[in-house]
């Protein structure tokens, strides 16, 4: 049975009209990804992968399942203490249905999951699902910064900057993205750190803030902080440093999927290209999801890859559903 607090939990987590707004964002994004595409050129990149660099992507997939139940084990601690392998699989669970369904229905079905195995609440599942978000977020933050600042050593600079100016009609400062990013990743620090450790001044500050909002949301974004502050104390009493670690290592892991499917594009895989798709991509599932963010997921990365590389956009969208498969195919079938 699934108490009345838990169902309450699901029903915020599951709205038709996210899942309606996913799959209208997919649409369009899959729409711009093949106007005016020459398929034979496309055909042509996707027949002459490499397989040992995309088998390579595929276990770093594979991979960051078991990452992340270690993770999030540590996240339910004391409850998900040594449970990190079934919570692997209940993450392949997850992410296999966010695969097959809009709006991230996954998120409420592994936390079903782990609540069964480890016999506790799904809304206490759920709340740590979202605090494991914001660990993805400023580790995100953390990894692209360093990223651009790289970028920022290399010679790839200028042609990076050419080229998205050029492709994209935008103009790229890489000190300014990178002061830009470093000052995000400080303020979400101090936001988690307060939370953690600050949690009585940081509700105060979260009641102040909601009163801005319109009144039917201020109670349910009070709630929010309230169990996401509850969520992060339970992380730092118990350790905080291998989340933390294992947060980057996810978002490395991330670079080292992008580096390995442009490889197996015979795409040039530079730093600079590596950085500006894995900062797509985190855009890219930002954005109301359709399933297995489809369409979003190819277009984001084509984006990036022309731009970064200067490959036509044929090779750049072969070159960006490769990536995607490499971790779409074995993720669901893992899942099922």
């Amino acid at each position: 049975m699934i108490a009345a607090t838990d169902r309450r939990s699901v029903r915020w987590a599951w709205r038709p009209a996210r899942a309606v707004l996913g799959l209208a964002v997919s649409g369009m994004c899959l729409y711009l990804a093949l106007r005016g595409v020459a398929l034979e050129e496309a055909w042509r990149t996707l027949r002459s992968v490499a397989p040992l660099p995309l088998a390579a992507a595929s276990m770093v997939a594979i991979g960051t399942l078991f990452a992340r139940g270690f993770r999030w084990s540590r996240l339910l601690a004391p409850a998900g203490t040594g449970a990190w392998w079934p919570l692997g699989w209940s993450v392949a669970i997850g992410f296999a249905v966010n695969n097959l369904l809009p709006a991230r229905a996954g998120e409420v079905v592994r936390s079903v999951s782990a609540a069964r195995k480890l016999r506790v609440g799904v809304g206490t599942a759920f709340g740590s699902v979202v605090v494991e978000r914001a660990w993805d977020l400023a580790a995100a933050l953390a990894v692209i910064t360093a990223g651009f600042a790289a970028v920022g050593a290399t010679a790839g600079r200028d042609a990076l900057v050419r080229e998205a100016g050029g492709r994209l009609g935008i103009e790229v400062s890489i000190p300014g993205a990178a002061a830009s990013m470093a000052v995000a990743v400080a303020g979400v620090g101090a936001a988690v750190l307060l939370l953690a450790f600050r949690s009585g001044t940081a509700l105060r500050l979260a009641e102040q803030a909601a009163s801005l909002l319109p009144r039917r949301w201020q109670a349910r974004a009070v709630s929010g902080v309230r169990g996401f502050a509850s969520g992060l104390a339970a992380a730092a009493r118990r350790d905080v440093t291998a989340v933390l670690v294992v947060s980057l290592c996810l978002w490395l892991a991330a670079y080292a999927s992008v580096w390995l499917a442009l490889t197996a594009c015979s795409v040039p895989a530079s730093l600079p290209a590596v950085v500006l798709v894995v900062t797509s991509l985190v855009i890219a599932v930002s954005l109301p999801p359709g399933p297995g963010f489809i369409g979003t997921y190819e277009y984001m990365a084509a984006s990036a890859i022309t731009a970064s590389t200067g490959v036509t956009w044929e090779r750049a969208l072969a070159a960006a559903l490769v990536l995607h498969l490499a971790s779409y195919v074995p993720i669901t079938i893992a899942g099922v």
